[in-house]
């Protein structure tokens, strides 16, 4: 078993290719989509089970780039550069540039050789504050805009999302007996949940895929990649030449919690409005790919 998920690994970004086109020429994964917030908190809940919980995770003063960066700035530039493409993908745009750090984001980080102690400021902190953090800042940012936000939805949904399975984690962790069975033969099948994830998502809209161009899909698609290598360069530069930190920041600001933004756009948009979320789950993993190769070469 292990040696299977060792190999799905290294291949994540072809069978998140492989699980776009099934959930494409399968459309019969769309009757799953009631399954999806079941299927996100199992995965958050898995990936909870690593993470020890300690105050001075949130004494970190870098924590604060990422909401200039996540909430600020880029929301800004996406809403003046994004008028190309219908309102479906800009709201989708949007709620994956806000969407917090990604669960996984320590395992990346010990494979750079980084901070993980930073990595876990971020991570604790921004998905504890999604269930806040997304109906705000969609009401600022599309409060002039003729759609309907479902502020109170967001803000229910999420929080269910994120505090069942932090509150069950914890629960497990207070039996060493059931905490290891669980984290040894449960949580490594997130990596399988995840392609699930996009193979329904994919399924779900592709009503509206095919209503769009290859041409445009593309052109989204390179424009999320670009976003997410703006977030990754940024995060090394911000850096300042410290190796630890350059290991550490563009995962944190870069490397998001996709599945938790697909969810949010399922259950309160339309279908479409995820695609920008899975994108982007393809593109951080090209950044990720690309730093763990970066930083293995110099250790």
């Amino acid at each position: 078993m292990k040696t299977i998920i060792n190999l799905c690994k290294q291949y994540i970004g072809l069978l998140l290719l492989l699980s776009m086109l099934v959930g494409y020429f399968v459309p019969q994964f769309a009757s799953l989509k009631p399954l999806l917030p079941y299927i996100l908190t199992l995965m958050l809940y898995n990936s909870l089970l690593d993470i020890h919980i300690r105050p001075e995770h949130f004494l970190q003063k870098k924590i604060f780039f990422f909401p200039l960066l996540n909430w600020i700035l880029l929301p800004i530039f996406i809403i003046f550069t994004s008028k190309i493409f219908p309102p479906y993908y800009q709201i989708g745009l949007l709620v994956t540039i806000i969407t917090p750090t990604a669960l996984g984001s320590p395992v990346i980080t010990k494979l750079t050789n980084g901070k993980i102690e930073l990595s876990m400021s971020f991570l604790l902190i921004f998905n504890v504050l999604a269930p806040i953090s997304y109906p705000i800042l969609l009401w600022i940012y599309l409060s002039g805009v003729e759609i309907n936000i479902p502020i109170l939805a967001i803000l229910s949904r999420t929080a269910k999302i994120i505090f069942i399975p932090l509150f069950a984690s914890l629960l497990t962790k207070k039996n060493k007996n059931l905490h290891k069975f669980m984290k040894e033969k449960i949580a490594p099948i997130n990596l399988f949940l995840v392609i699930l994830l996009v193979t329904i998502v994919i399924s779900s809209a592709r009503m509206q895929i095919e209503a769009d161009t290859p041409i445009n899909l593309l052109v989204l698609f390179g424009y999320i990649l670009f976003i997410c290598f703006i977030l990754y360069v940024t995060g090394y530069l911000l850096a300042r030449k410290d190796p630890y930190l350059q290991r550490t920041l563009p995962i944190a600001l870069g490397h998001k919690n996709t599945g938790l933004a697909i969810l949010v756009c399922v259950a309160n948009f339309s279908p479409a409005t995820a695609l920008p979320a899975v994108f982007y789950i393809i593109s951080h993993h090209i950044m990720n790919a690309i730093f763990i190769q970066k930083f293995r070469k110099s250790t």
